[in-house]
């Protein structure tokens, strides 16, 4: 098992890395207003590998001998479970201020998170007009539209998305054909239980979209049948 806790900060992403959801700075006139989590950045990362040969067949615990020893004999599991936070992201307008400049809103009191968001709402993406900090409604507002050709104060980075989790599963039996030969049948699962991990959100605030996610980061379950003979 292992875990891996990290941090990562910089000022724009690289052609390398890319900027992710991240990003890069509003305006090469004041990067350090861009300083921020990487688009890479990942908080927490846990990764379990497990390798267990059933106890079943000759030397083993159970069904040494008879015919149960040769049908349950051999089998072992392969399992690799994985964890990860989020990758961060920045809250845009999705209709700028700055004559076609990137634009920030700003942002109301650290608002914006939403503890347990759903595809459907991840973040509150509730935009208001200058100046105010709810809607005509009573709706509490998370940014604001900045002032006409200004530069928002919301930060690079701000939030951050899903976390995802993954299992991958292989179930392998081997089987002695004469002294050092054998084959092994094997069969993976990657993404066992297809489970989705989801992309980050539509963070271009004022977008019929914003606040939603709408693709997956991961592939649906794939299934691997291999054999390898050992001699």
């Amino acid at each position: 098992m292992s875990y891996t806790y990290s941090k990562s900060l910089d000022y724009g992403g690289s052609a390398a890395s890319g900027g992710g959801a991240a990003g890069n700075p509003q305006t090469i006139t004041n990067l350090r207003a861009g300083y921020g989590a990487s688009g890479f950045d990942q908080k927490h990362r846990f990764v379990s590998s497990i390798n267990y040969e059933l106890p079943f067949g000759g030397g083993r615990a159970f069904f040494r001998t008879g015919v149960m020893s040769h049908i349950l004999g051999g089998f072992q599991v392969d399992a690799i479970t994985t964890y990860g936070s989020g990758a961060p992201f920045t809250a845009t307008l999705n209709s700028g201020v700055n004559s076609g400049s990137p634009s920030w809103p700003n942002r109301i009191a650290g608002r914006g998170k939403i503890d347990h968001g759903t595809p459907l709402r991840f973040f509150n993406a509730t935009l208001c007009p200058v100046g105010a900090t709810s809607l005509a409604d009573g709706t509490s507002c998370a940014f604001q539209i900045p002032t006409a050709n200004t530069y928002g104060n919301s930060a690079r980075s701000v939030l951050y998305g899903p976390s995802t989790k993954n299992w991958d599963i292989g179930l392998q039996r081997r089987i002695v054909i004469h002294n050092e030969m054998s084959v092994a049948f094997k069969l993976d699962a990657f993404n066992a239980f297809n489970t989705p991990n989801f992309a980050t959100p539509n963070a271009a605030l004022g977008a019929s979209t914003a606040g939603q996610i709408t693709g997956t980061v991961n592939d649906n379950r794939d299934l691997q049948a291999s054999v390898t003979f050992y001699f």
